[in-house]
Formats: C-alpha cells, structure tokens, sequence
C-alpha cells in the first residue's frame, strides 16, 4: 500500500491492483482516492489546534497582544475584550499606556462562542506565558466574564472588570442576527445555540479573589443592577458605579483610572 500525491488530495493505492484495467479496478482507484481525501480532512481537522497554536499577534481568534517589546515582566495584566471587540482596543491602549510601567499588559483574543476552543488556547497561553507569574484579569463587558471565568478557573485572584457581563446566556440574546466585526473584517451571525454553548459556565464568586468592579448606571448595553447585586456586599471586592460613562467606559478619565492604581496600589 503507498500514499501518493495527487492535486486534490492524496491517492491511496494498493499494489495488487496496479496496472489492472478494469471497471472493477476503476471503481476501486475512485473509491481509493475518496476513502483517502477523506482521511486528509479529518487529519486537518485533528491537527487544526495545532496549526492555531497561540501566538503574539492582534485582532485574530487564540492570538495574545503586547503593545510592548523584550520580555514579560513579573506582573501580568491579562485584558479580554467585549463582543465584536479584539485586541488591542481602547481598554486595551489605555491600560497599557497607564500601567507599563510596571505591568506587561497582554490583551487575549478569544472566540465569541467556541468555548472548547478558547479554553484550549487559553490552557496553552498559561502554560507557555502566564503560569508562574502575577497575574491580574481584566475586563470589560463580556470580557468581563471572560476574566471572572478564568480568574476562578486558574486561582487568579485579582481581577478588574468594567460594565460586566454576569449572566451570558440572558444577556447576549439581544445580538442574535448578523453582525460585523470591524476589527476582524469578519461577518457573524449569532444564533440562540452559540449562546446556548455559554450555559452551565455560572461563576461562583470566590470570597478569595479581590475584585474591582467598574459600572455606570447609564449602561446602554447592560443593566447594571444585575452586577452590582452580585459583587457588592463582600469584604475583598470594591464596586463603584457612576452615573455617567455609557458602556465603553473610557479608562481615561481620572475618575476611572484612579480607580483602577488604587486598587493596584500605584500612586495616581
């Protein structure tokens, strides 16, 4: 038996039926090449985390984005964007500029709904990167959830998130229908499934974990009510909600980002 390149594929062929003529021995050679195109596709599947492996780069699914050259620092500030978002954004550039110094602050491109996926990229980027180090989550809007979920998955035991998502399931309903991502030039449409992959990922909140939650009472997106009920309350998280910010808050602003080096313990 010998494997044998062809334009479409690879051609299988078995050595008794060489040279044959045929209908039989045709039959067999097209069966052959199907049987072997076949067994290419699964292997492409199979091996396709691989060919995906996490890397540094911007915007694409299972990449990691660093503003800044050379090595990691110790401290790790690990940003996930919001839906139809990527890395960098505005969270993302305003966090980096402010905290550099100190931080390296490292941006996670996820998948909106590939749950299994992410979590495989996210696996190979703690273990490649991240393990060992300091590490702050942090997020906003569904990267909020993004950095609760791994947070608690990983023992991460600081976190930041701005207008969180808390509740997936409920709250990503009003996307389903089609939608453009800008910053990955990619159409999506979003279906009552894709969000169904998000149940049964409920977050406990872990009275380890010191938290600093951001919100604004004229979140257009969220109801912020939702997020507070849960966070406030407890000794090692900090809430504050404003009255003015939308739901892109921008980090900017004093009244945000004194905030945010408080709690990191960085003079503002």
């Amino acid at each position: 038996m010998a494997w044998q390149f062809e334009p479409f594929g690879f051609r299988l062929w078995h050595g008794s039926f060489i040279g044959l003529r045929t209908g039989r021995s045709q039959t067999f050679r097209m069966l052959s090449v199907a049987f072997a195109s076949l067994c290419l596709l699964n292997l492409v599947a199979m091996t396709g985390a691989m060919g995906n492996s996490v890397k540094f780069g911007k915007y694409s699914e299972f990449t990691l984005y660093n503003a800044d050259e050379g090595a990691l620092k110790e401290e790790i500030i690990l940003v996930f964007h919001g839906f139809k978002s990527a890395m960098p954004n505005g969270a993302y550039k305003r966090l980096s500029n402010a905290l550099r110094e100190r931080f390296s602050v490292i941006g996670f491109n996820y998948d909106y709904f590939d749950i299994e996926a992410n979590n495989e990229a996210f696996e190979e980027a703690w273990v490649k990167f991240l393990k060992g180090r300091k590490i702050i989550a942090a997020g906003t809007s569904l990267g909020g959830f993004w950095a609760n979920y791994y947070a608690h998955k990983y023992a991460i035991n600081r976190v930041m998130v701005v207008n969180p998502v808390t509740d997936p399931v409920n709250q990503l309903r009003q996307f389903i229908g089609r939608h453009f991502v800008e910053k990955r030039q990619q159409e999506l449409v979003v279906t009552a499934s894709d969000i169904e992959r998000y149940r049964g990922l409920e977050i406990p909140v872990d009275e380890k974990t010191e938290r600093l939650v951001l919100l604004t009472r004229d979140d257009e997106i969220l109801d912020y009510h939702l997020a507070a009920e849960k966070y406030s309350g407890r000794p090692k998280n900090q809430v504050f909600i404003f009255d003015q910010g939308g739901h892109t808050v921008n980090l900017r602003e004093p009244r945000f980002m004194d905030r945010i080096k408080q709690f990191l313990q960085i003079a503002p």
